[in-house]
């Protein structure tokens, strides 16, 4: 894609992807029989003890192993934005 961009991002990718996440959001909050857990990304890789418990609550038929959950969390793997 051409033209300015925000950032690293071209304008139409940006308004693009934050056009399909506001349809899925609507599209999820309209499934009377659907439940949704939210999850920051940031606090998941900064505080994944938090998450882990909260996704364990929301889950609690799956036989979860916490352990395991917080071993594959590598904040390596975190972008840090540059301003």
């Amino acid at each position: 894609m051409s033209g300015k961009s925000k950032g690293d991002y071209p304008y139409k990718l940006v308004d693009f992807y934050n056009h399909q996440l506001k349809e899925v959001k609507n599209s999820i909050l309209n499934q009377a029989n659907v439940e949704t857990l939210y999850i920051d990304y940031s606090d998941a890789i900064s505080a994944p003890q938090k998450i882990i418990n909260k996704v364990k609550g929301f889950l609690p038929e799956l036989d979860l192993d916490s352990t395991k959950m917080s071993g594959i969390v590598d904040e390596r793997l975190h972008r840090v934005k540059h301003k």
